[in-house]
C-alpha cells in the first residue's frame, strides 16, 4: 500500500527490510521469482525489465533484492530495463543463500556489474 502512495505502481514486492550494521543501513525491497510463474493463470512471464517498470519513477529504498533460479539470475543481469532503474538491484539464487545461511553474507550480484562479483547486503547501501 504504502509504494502506491509513493507513485510507484503495479510492483508486488514479497517483503520490505531494513539490514544495520556498523552505523550503515540498507532499506530493501524483496522480490521472490518463482519459477515456473507461482499463478497458472499467467499465461507470459513479463522479462525482468518489465516486471520491475513500476521502480522506474524511483523508489524510497535502497535496494531491490531478488532471489531466483540461475536462469533467472542470468536473465536480470542481460535485461537492459533492468540495469537503467534509479535504484540498485542485486540477485541471490537459493543456492548460494543456503551455503551461507545468511542473507548478510556477500551472496548477492549487483546489476550492472560483474555478475561473478558477489557483495554482502550491507554493500548495497553503496551506490
Amino acid at each position: 500500500m504504502w509504494l502506491r502512495e509513493q507513485g510507484v505502481p503495479d510492483v508486488a514486492p514479497a517483503a520490505y527490510g531494513v539490514w544495520i550494521e556498523n552505523d550503515r543501513a540498507v532499506r530493501f525491497l524483496l522480490h521472490v521469482d518463482a519459477d515456473p510463474p507461482a499463478r497458472a493463470t499467467d499465461a507470459v512471464r513479463p522479462s525482468p525489465g518489465e516486471a520491475l517498470e513500476g521502480y522506474r519513477q524511483g523508489v524510497p529504498v535502497t535496494a531491490v533484492v531478488m532471489v531466483c533460479s540461475e536462469a533467472g539470475e542470468r536473465a536480470i543481469h542481460t535485461d537492459a530495463g533492468v540495469a537503467g532503474l534509479p535504484v540498485a538491484v542485486a540477485v541471490a539464487t537459493p543456492r548460494r543463500l543456503a551455503a551461507v545461511g545468511s542473507p548478510a553474507e556477500a551472496v548477492w550480484s549487483r546489476v550492472g556489474g560483474d555478475p561473478g562479483h558477489l557483495v554482502r547486503l550491507i554493500d548495497l547501501a553503496d551506490q
